[in-house]
């Protein structure tokens, strides 16, 4: 019972703070998120692939920046002056991403789910192994 409820404990704490920051914009993103068309204005491919990009929406420039791929170029194909899709929040253009949402949404839950499930797992052999060695 004592390692049902660890387990339990560090998966749902793993995930709620591994996961929170990016994952909550995801998925705002995914859900309720417009797809407009933006231009590249910089490439930073060594940096996490990242692009730097700009659009407009109600006469107001918006930039942004993210990680290519997720439904756009690779960064090395992204040159500026290049369009590429982009998601924003109708309330918030400044919450934006290049991409799909969805795609970096299901990437973020994968990872999230694997780390909730087998971290706690390593903590605890960890915790048997020491308990063990201190018996001894």
């Amino acid at each position: 019972m004592t390692f049902l409820l660890f387990y339990t404990v560090a998966a749902t704490a793993i995930a709620l703070l591994a996961g929170r920051p990016h994952w909550l914009t995801y998925y705002r993103l995914a859900s309720a998120g417009v797809e407009t068309q933006a231009v590249v204005t910089q490439t930073n491919c060594a940096d996490h692939s990242t692009v730097s990009y700009r659009f407009s929406i109600g006469g107001q420039e918006i930039s942004g920046s993210g990680a290519a791929g997720y439904g756009t170029p690779p960064c090395p194909a992204l040159k500026p002056g290049d369009r590429v899709r982009v998601a924003h929040l109708p309330s918030a253009p400044e919450t934006n991403l290049p991409g799909d949402p969805r795609e970096r949404l299901a990437n973020e839950t994968i990872g999230i789910a694997l780390a909730a499930l087998f971290l706690p797992l390593v903590l605890l052999l960890i915790l048997f192994l020491f308990l063990r060695r201190r018996q001894k």
